[in-house]
């Protein structure tokens, strides 16, 4: 967070993290692995020290079953539930998504080697 101290915010949001890795059952590292980036960093994510990307919480929200609101303390269902079709578009988004993130890490570690 380059030199910020962590607010509140990021402390709650870190918790949902947390919780709901836990429930699902879920390691830190697989955790880390599905969005490009180390258990460490995931940990750093879930203690609030570190912020995490917005454009990751879908993949989370996925893979967690949870609602992209609850991580933001709204427990409640944002609006209808979705269509089949939906569901399947916002599925092939988060699927491409985590393709590039790591597509781009595979070959940020090519270029390193």
């Amino acid at each position: 967070m380059a030199g910020l101290k962590p607010t509140s915010a990021d402390v709650a949001l870190g918790r949902r993290l947390s919780e709901a890795r836990r429930v699902a059952n879920l390691t830190q590292r697989q955790m880390g692995d599905a969005l490009g980036f180390s258990a460490a960093q995931w940990q750093k994510y879930e203690k609030g020290s570190n912020r995490i990307s917005a454009t990751c919480l879908p993949v989370i929200a996925e893979m967690t079953g949870k609602p992209i609101a609850w991580f933001f303390g709204e427990d409640a269902p944002a609006g209808p539930p979705l269509s089949a079709a939906e569901t399947a578009e916002l599925q092939d988004g988060v699927a491409g998504v985590v393709s590039r993130i790591v597509g781009r890490r595979a070959a940020q570690a090519e270029a390193r080697a």
